[in-house]
């Protein structure tokens, strides 16, 4: 039977406000006091029953930001009891951490956006020492070895120069995978954010493929793992007639 993975946003909530977020126009919210909208405790619970029946045995936890739910340790721990593995993606903020810290056991992976490698990604996001946090978090993460970790990152025009050194944060955190997810314009500046053709020879390397012992949408490397979402990748061949990349690059354990 076939099985499948769902992606789940249970609230539009978030304490950042990302320039390029898909959910909304954050600021425009913040100033017009926009009520945020979340799921309610009782229609999740129905949500499970639905999940387990159509055989979803993943789920991941979206944007807005998870942990500000009032109920999402109960969700993710109705989700672990009815067997369905739950990654989560977060901004790696205090508020977040002190509900994750104590239940990585919980979640199979664990992800924080980071989008620069420096202060631009406090910037991006319109709150001071956000990359700080971001790049504290993950490591405590990491260090836990509770969980499987990501660094995750919006590749978009303002920070596709700084793949080289966002590749290289990745490395010194050590983080099991770093998933690339490509900007899609929704209700923000397509002009500003699109990238509308990407090339990665000299970006990220070394690459080695191996069509044996992977997948023919995955490329392996021996330090990292990095998972591309949505991304044209014309320069790699074995990747051309596909829609949709997931590349791996697998640590040395």
């Amino acid at each position: 039977m076939k099985e499948y993975t769902a992606g789940i946003s249970i609230t539009e909530a978030c304490n950042q406000t990302c320039e390029h977020c898909y959910i909304g126009r954050k600021m425009y919210w913040h100033e017009k006091n926009y009520k945020f909208k979340s799921i309610p405790k009782d229609k999740f619970n129905l949500l499970v029953v639905q999940l387990v029946e159509a055989n979803v045995t993943r789920v991941n936890f979206g944007g807005g930001e998870s942990p500000l739910h009032p109920h999402f340790l109960t969700f993710a721990q109705k989700l672990y009891d009815a067997g369905i593995k739950t990654s989560l993606v977060t901004n790696g903020s205090n508020i977040s951490m002190n509900k994750i810290r104590p239940n990585l056991s919980l979640f199979n992976d664990v992800g924080v956006s980071i989008d620069f490698s420096d202060e631009r990604h406090s910037i991006n996001r319109r709150k001071p020492d956000s990359f700080k946090s971001a790049v504290r978090s993950l490591k405590e993460i990491v260090e836990s070895k509770k969980t499987k970790t990501e660094m995750v990152t919006c590749i978009m025009n303002i920070n596709y120069s700084n793949l080289p050194q966002l590749y290289e944060l990745a490395k010194s955190i050590g983080v099991d995978m770093w998933r690339l997810n490509r900007f899609h314009p929704t209700k923000n500046d397509l002009s500003r954010f699109s990238v509308e053709k990407l090339n990665y020879v000299g970006v990220i390397s070394p690459i080695r493929i191996h069509k044996k012992n992977a997948p023919e949408n995955y490329i392996i490397d021996e330090k990292l793992s990095i998972r591309l979402q949505n991304l044209r990748l014309d320069n790699i061949p074995i990747l051309n007639r596909l829609s949709t990349y997931h590349l791996v690059l697998a640590k040395k354990r």
